[in-house]
């Protein structure tokens, strides 16, 4: 095809080792430079939140968050979530999230997939204030893609457990099919691991 269409570039298809970047595994012989301006502001913002100091918080302003697009938004998050799923972010405490949510007014934002990213990190950070905000975004909002994770958070955590199951039975009539049995899964895999981890107890 490429000699077919490009019959004046032989020589330079000739010199392309295809077997190399076709069937090589790996990285790519070249490894393509990718432009990360973008990521590195999500970092830069993140590792404020995360180990700055007071000061730094208390200094931070709303507009470096507001400029950010909805995709930098989702990679704040998720880069603030493993930290503090993976026990390093020390200072990153609910005074520190509730500072959050007052300077990007994150409990009100109407952007589902902000919404989203940020009670998974309030739940993963255990702050109990976002419980409500988190039931009240499940029943509200029906695609799997936003009830699935939130769901999964609620029930893992025992604080949020039974309001998040009381929930899902009182939505249930108004949920998709395909909506409950994600959620239901959910809950059957958590039941499992629950009677796997009291017969391992028992023994």
């Amino acid at each position: 095809y490429l000699y077919e269409f490009y019959d004046d570039k032989r020589s330079i298809l000739d010199s392309i080792n295809w077997n190399n970047w076709l069937h090589r595994p790996g990285m790519p012989p070249q490894k393509p430079t990718f432009d990360e301006t973008l990521l590195k502001i999500c970092k830069s913002l993140a590792n404020k939140w995360l180990y700055g100091s007071d000061k730094e918080i208390n200094e931070l302003g709303a507009i470096e968050f507001e400029e950010m697009m909805t995709a930098q938004k989702e990679k704040f998050f998720s880069l603030l979530d493993v930290d503090i799923s993976s026990g390093s972010a020390h200072s990153f405490n609910h005074e520190r999230i509730e500072i959050m949510e007052k300077k990007y007014s994150l409990n009100t934002t109407g952007n589902c997939d902000v919404k989203c990213q940020w009670i998974l990190v309030a739940l993963q950070a255990k702050w109990e204030p976002i419980i409500p905000i988190a039931l009240k975004f499940v029943s509200d909002i029906g695609r799997v893609k936003y009830v699935r994770p939130c769901y999964q958070r609620m029930f893992e955590w025992k604080v949020s457990r039974e309001s998040a199951l009381e929930t899902f039975e009182k939505n249930k009539p108004r949920m998709h099919n395909f909506t409950i049995q994600f959620v239901q899964s959910l809950l059957n895999n958590k039941n499992k691991m629950g009677a796997n981890n009291e017969m391992v107890g028992n023994n």
